[in-house]
């Protein structure tokens, strides 16, 4: 492609031989078939709530896990109720941390004892064949 380049005080503009003019400065546009909300989405902006279904706490909480304070999400409205809280408890999903902190040490001795015991178990039967292996 032949072209010269034509210096002028601002920008440099190429000058095509076929007569185009284009500046090095210019933005293009390339016009998509993407919707505004997937437009925001694919550019990292974030989409204003429009939906109902936006407005419920789970997605509330799950903007403000993506996009922080940014999200503009009111962090009052982010924090379990104590009727959620009393649910949790009383499916077990939620423990003491004093409790939860004891069972992770009895699961801990626990693996050590039976790491131990494979141990030993090893070492016999180390010994029982370099003994078998010796009479024969």
């Amino acid at each position: 492609m032949n072209f010269l380049l034509k210096a002028s005080r601002f920008k440099k503009n190429f000058i095509l031989r076929n007569g185009c003019h284009t500046s090095i400065n210019e933005k293009i546009m390339i016009d998509t078939k993407l919707n505004p909300r997937h437009k925001n989405i694919a550019e990292g902006k974030i989409n204003p709530i429009q939906y109902d279904w936006e407005k419920e706490v789970s997605v509330l909480r799950e903007r403000f896990g993506t996009y922080g304070l940014a999200s503009n999400v009111n962090l009052s409205q982010l924090w379990p109720t104590i009727e959620e809280i009393q649910e949790i408890q009383a499916c077990n999903l939620y423990s003491p941390y004093k409790e939860v902190l004891e069972a992770a040490k009895k699961c801990e001795e626990e693996k050590q004892k039976e790491l131990e015991n494979k141990l030993k178990e090893v070492e016999e039967n180390d010994k029982k064949y370099s003994e078998t292996t010796v009479q024969n």
